[in-house]
């Protein structure tokens, strides 16, 4: 009689379960989907998210701050262009176009707010043009970028040019390995000892070497939550760069775009305190950051970090991509909407900060021998 009642309970709680619509936590759909051989799977239940199809599984992946996943176009894109019927999205109702000069009359597109109140689009900012009643718009904005005037080592337009003027077939390749998040010691143990090491002949470990002998090592931005420090110390011993990526790395990825000084410094300045205490790694080895969701404050993020001791930043996403951008100082006007349809995640910085440099961020998907 129990064994019967047993049996009973769990048919019913089957079925009122239903049917299994995940298998490891990952969608049934998703992974049918990367079995038969797509690329990528939209999430049903959030638009921010996706799936890439790796060797026939599907990873979780997440949009940029409030981009969305567009199956269509296999990529993020920005809330008024992406289209997903996956997960039922609704984009926002398309505004008027309009002059320039007249969308901060009629409340279009605001974004960026004056210093007498007003809102203009983001995209009058450092214009040429003022758009604020008091021209706050056109103030202390970085001039077009001089390449007389620029030089290395300690300037760097934003643009393709090959420093030194060497041709592309003159330089190496240059591969610059990053790694996001948490650093947790069974990653260290299994994956990192596989990308930066080989296994030699007498089946020991040896670390992978340049051609110049120098052993290959990666930057490590690092977030707080889940983070093992014994694995941080371990992975910094090696060689390898630790920056910082925030303590709490919270939602909504639009607070970052608002949070003052004292915030700023409450993830990025203590968490090299934890370093520190926890990883034994000295506060001014710390050199570059990575704002959470890719989500800046703008020019008031990099002046933080530079006031900081920061001497470099990756947070900033760019389309120029053929052919992309070299690392380059914010000396000069890095960003035109414009010209270039930069700054995809807005606010981005349109003040100078002499000798502070940037390595945009570009995504790169392969996708079977293919770049996506």
């Amino acid at each position: 009689m129990k064994l019967f009642l047993l049996v009973s309970a769990a048919c019913l709680s089957m079925a009122y379960a239903g049917p299994m619509s995940k298998r490891l936590g990952v969608p049934l759909t998703a992974e049918l989907e990367c079995r038969e051989g797509a690329n990528f799977s939209s999430d049903a239940n959030d638009c921010q998210h996706f799936y890439i199809c790796d060797h026939g599984w599907p990873k979780l992946s997440r949009c940029a701050s409030d981009s969305i996943w567009s199956p269509a176009h296999s990529r993020c894109l920005n809330k008024f262009e992406a289209v997903n019927e996956v997960c039922g999205y609704q984009p926002p109702v398309p505004l008027p176009t309009v002059p320039i000069e007249e969308a901060s009359l009629v409340g279009i597109d605001e974004e960026w707010q004056c210093d007498s109140g007003e809102l203009i689009p983001y995209k009058g900012v450092c214009d040429g043009y003022p758009h604020c009643q008091d021209e706050s718009d056109e103030s202390n904005c970085a001039a077009e970028c001089d390449a007389q005037r620029c030089r290395l080592p300690n300037c760097k337009c934003a643009d393709s040019e090959v420093p030194g003027g060497l041709l592309p077939a003159e330089i190496p390749q240059l591969v610059l390995i990053g790694w996001d998040e948490a650093l947790r010691v069974e990653d260290y143990n299994h994956l990192y000892q596989q990308i930066f090491k080989k296994i030699t002949a007498q089946r020991r470990r040896e670390p992978r070497l340049n051609p110049n002998g120098c052993p290959a090592v990666g930057t490590f931005f690092v977030s707080h939550q889940f983070t093992d420090y014994a694995a941080v110390q371990a992975i910094y011993a090696e060689g390898n760069e630790i920056a910082a990526h925030s303590i709490s790395k919270t939602l909504p990825s639009a607070r970052w775009a608002t949070l003052t000084e004292r915030e700023l410094a409450d993830e990025y300045s203590a968490q090299r305190v934890l370093f520190r205490q926890l990883s034994s790694i000295p506060g001014e080895k710390i050199r570059g950051l990575r704002s959470a969701y890719l989500q800046t404050a703008g020019s008031n993020f990099i002046e933080f970090a530079q006031k900081e001791g920061f001497a470099w930043d990756s947070s900033y996403a760019t389309p120029r991509n053929d052919p992309p951008l070299w690392p380059y100082t914010f000396d000069f006007k890095t960003f035109d909407y414009k010209r270039w349809g930069d700054c995809p995640v807005p606010p981005c910085p349109t003040t100078p900060a002499n000798g502070f440099w940037e390595v945009s961020y570009l995504r790169r998907i392969f996708l079977r021998d293919k770049v996506q």
